[in-house]
């Protein structure tokens, strides 16, 4: 099937699962270490034109087995909107001093839900979309560049459902400087990824995700420097 397939501006409430699981290896001059990382999140999207919309129903997060306090409060509303140029924004929770705002960085990883797709699509049709994000990281404000490009690789009929399946390889990059201990110290690293998607012609819905990302950065002070990088697997699928 070669299409085209004209998708919806708008689609329906639909809850989603999550879950990012992998590794955390940290290197400095005089340490290193190693932790299991997993964060899970329940959440409900909708989109209505360029407004994406919907709520963060559930975040639970471990590091090295042991569970990580968020101290926001469920649900929590959450908005991005794309623009022409299918530049992504986050709109909610707003973003304000990124290291004051810990509701911000839980809205992130739904990030990896939103897909900025053209209204039109045709076999082996390919297009990106991008974002500039500000996170916190350690107590330093970072701001983050993201550009995903996807490709159109399948057609195919599941269940008697068209489903479309897209690749996605994403690129990114770290910048941030703040002070630790009273010292000045600066922050950059890389971000790559790749994932497969399943979006449905019929509604526009994704309705699964599968994939992997690493993060590398370094950490570069007077005194010390620190390596980290992190290896996740992405899974996304809808909830009934």
């Amino acid at each position: 099937m070669r299409g085209p397939w004209v998708l919806p501006s708008a689609v329906a409430r639909t809850v989603y699962r999550l879950t990012q699981a992998g590794v955390l290896e940290l290197e400095s001059d005089t340490l290193r270490s190693r932790d299991t990382l997993q964060v899970t999140i329940q959440a409900a999207l909708a989109r209505t034109g360029a407004r994406i919309s919907g709520s963060l129903l559930a975040y639970d997060a471990s590091l090295g087995g042991a569970a990580a306090a968020t101290g926001v409060m469920l649900p929590l509303a959450v908005a991005f909107r794309v623009d022409s140029l299918h530049r992504v924004t986050t709109t909610a929770p707003a973003s304000g001093a990124p290291c004051a705002t810990p509701a911000a960085a839980l809205a992130q990883p739904l990030r990896e839900l939103v897909v900025a797709h053209p209204d039109t699509l045709r076999s082996g049709a390919r297009w990106s979309d991008s974002a500039l994000v500000m996170l916190c990281r350690d107590g330093i404000p970072l701001t983050v560049t993201i550009v995903r490009q996807y490709q159109l690789e399948e057609a195919r009929r599941e269940a008697g459902l068209l489903v479309l399946r897209v690749r996605r390889r994403t690129r990114g990059s770290l910048v941030g400087e703040g002070a630790q201990f009273n010292e000045p110290v600066s922050l950059r690293g890389e971000i790559e990824g790749d994932a497969t998607l399943r979006i449905s012609a019929a509604s526009g819905a994704l309705l699964s995700l599968e994939g992997e990302s690493q993060l590398t950065m370094q950490l570069q002070g007077r005194l010390r420097t620190q390596r980290v990088r992190q290896r996740v697997a992405l899974h996304a699928a809808v909830l009934p």
